[in-house]
């Protein structure tokens, strides 16, 4: 009785295994076939105007965006956050 039974278990497990496999196969098959996430190409021309302006707007000085503190121009790094908070965002990520 006992080896009948250590024998039905053996092929129920090779049977699991084995279907396992195929299970895991099929996914990876899906998923490396898929294109589900990826956009298609954009096909559009881009007006010669829009690239001048841009390359204008581009090339225009701008302010840096520092401040004055006692008389010395200071510029900052932090974006107005203290650094405990970057630190404590960079630690979460």
């Amino acid at each position: 009785f006992f080896a009948g039974c250590l024998v039905s278990l053996s092929l129920q497990r090779k049977a699991m295994a084995r279907a396992t496999a195929l299970c895991i196969l099929a996914a990876a098959l899906c998923l490396l076939r898929s294109i589900a996430f990826v956009p298609a190409p954009a096909t559009r021309t881009v007006d010669p105007a829009v690239v001048t302006g841009a390359a204008v707007l581009a090339t225009v000085p701008a302010g840096a965006d520092a401040f004055v503190f006692k008389g010395k121009e200071y510029f900052d790094v932090f974006y107005g956050i203290e650094p405990l908070a970057w630190a404590f965002c960079g630690f979460v990520i």
